[in-house]
């Protein structure tokens, strides 16, 4: 297959949506096996909604792109990001945030808040997780993507950057 087109299908055990800009209406993906991949490329403005446990997610070059799933097995890769959103609803080992900026990932699920977040070369990554009740307002956790790093001891000791004010 080529990613040179608008597509939203399946390849072997793979799950590709390509270039779609604005969708009138969510594209879903419904998961019939746990070993199959959702991979999200170039999209604008468009939602995805994954039904059910897959092995992992991939969203690559897309920008206001909201992304909703259930269970992962492995990993949620963002990788080029420009706004994108992600909603855990369901178990969440890991998500990779990768050159992006403007990413909101929301643990919606008490499964999903042990999950591992690794940043690289990304800014303004936020965590969203859901108020004590239902009638309180979420909670935002601003990753860091400032560090301080200096030699101490013959090794190098590195640090977020604390702003006060909050």
């Amino acid at each position: 297959f080529t990613l040179n087109t608008t597509m939203a299908t399946l390849d072997k055990n793979q799950h590709i949506v390509a270039k779609q800009t604005n969708p009138a209406a969510p594209i879903v993906i419904n998961i019939t096996e746990f070993k199959q991949t959702v991979f999200v490329s170039k999209c604008v403005g468009t939602v995805v909604q994954v039904v059910g446990k897959c092995n992992s997610i991939v969203i690559e070059g897309c920008r206001q792109t909201n992304v909703v799933f259930e269970d992962i097995v492995s990993t949620v890769d963002i990788i080029n990001g420009n706004k994108v959103n992600v909603q855990a609803n369901g178990v969440l080992p890991t998500i990779n945030v990768e050159k992006s900026s403007g990413v909101n990932v929301y643990l919606s699920s008490a499964a999903s808040r042990s999950a591992e977040v690794v940043t690289s070369l990304s800014s303004e990554v936020n965590l969203v997780i859901p108020g004590a009740t239902e009638n309180d307002d979420p909670k935002e956790h601003a990753l860091p993507y400032q560090f301080i790093s200096k030699l101490v001891g013959g090794k190098v000791e590195t640090k977020a950057v604390e702003h006060s004010g909050n």
